[in-house]
């Protein structure tokens, strides 16, 4: 059993809304989630800790990559 510890963990999303009237009772929203902002990567717990392994202090595994969705709404 491995004694390492994984990497700390920090994640930071963000969401940017702005409405537009189109008439009276007529709106436009539109919407930009991006989630993992500042695109960090968390690598897995999992490392290989075997001296004798070619593949030693390696880990396996990483977190998704920065994602965004955009989208748009009518409110009537």
């Amino acid at each position: 059993m491995s004694k390492l510890r994984g990497y700390g963990y920090q994640n930071q999303d963000l969401t940017i809304t702005k409405t537009f009237d189109i008439k009276e009772e007529i709106r436009i929203q539109l919407r930009a989630d991006i989630f993992n902002l500042w695109n960090w990567h968390h690598f897995g717990t999992r490392f290989d800790t075997s001296i004798n392994s070619p593949g030693f202090g390696t880990t396996w595994g990483a977190s998704d990559p920065r994602f965004i969705q955009l989208g748009a709404k009518f409110v009537f």
